[in-house]
């Protein structure tokens, strides 16, 4: 799974998802992925 591939993805969810929880769970995936 590749890092970059998931931060475009995040920014169409926050566009098209106005919910904090689908950010959430990306942001957290992100996080695990540059840790």
């Amino acid at each position: 799974m590749s890092c970059n591939r998931w931060q475009p993805m995040l920014h169409r969810e926050a566009i098209h998802v106005p919910s904090h929880t689908a950010i959430n769970e990306a942001s957290s995936t992100i996080h695990e992925c540059i840790h």
